[in-house]
């Protein structure tokens, strides 16, 4: 069990990472609405373009780019592993901070195909950031389970 300033420091980190991963979602559904009010007929889903129409190189070098961003979401775990070998749960939050920040990386790709190229299938993007972000929700249990081993020194099998 924890102490209580042990818990305090927990409560404090949880809450702010879940805030800052409150505001890079909230950012992305603005970018979405953005565009909708900037650029209505980019969502028009009427599918009558080719995939790789105009821009065949910007599509396929966003679409690596955000594929790869997503494989790179699993670093969330690979923190946790880390600051549980190292016994810091600094690097717990370092996963908590930079995974939102990823999927939202994504989530401008989409924007950019938007706003510049008025690409139809930017939504792709964005629902590739808002599922990465959903993905990366830090979990109060994890988030508790990951910080009480590494702070007690306990790790159950």
């Amino acid at each position: 069990m924890m102490d209580k300033g042990a818990f305090a420091i927990f409560e404090t980190k949880y809450k702010y990472s879940r805030a800052f991963w409150i505001g890079v979602s909230a950012f992305q559904v603005f970018l979405i609405i953005f565009i909708l009010a900037v650029r209505p007929a980019v969502f028009d889903l009427t599918f009558s373009s080719r995939f790789l129409d105009d821009n065949k190189v910007f599509v396929i070098i966003t679409a690596l780019i955000s594929i790869l961003a997503l494989w790179g979401l699993r670093r969330k775990n690979e923190f946790a592993s880390y600051a549980l070998n190292l016994r810091d749960s600094e690097k717990l939050v370092i996963g908590y901070l930079y995974s939102p920040c990823i999927a939202l990386s994504i989530t401008c790709w989409g924007t950019m195909l938007a706003l510049y190229f008025e690409y139809p299938y930017s939504f792709l993007w964005f629902a590739m950031g808002l599922l990465g972000a959903l993905y990366v929700f830090p979990r109060r249990a994890e988030y508790e389970q990951i910080f009480r081993k590494v702070n007690t020194g306990y790790i159950s099998p």
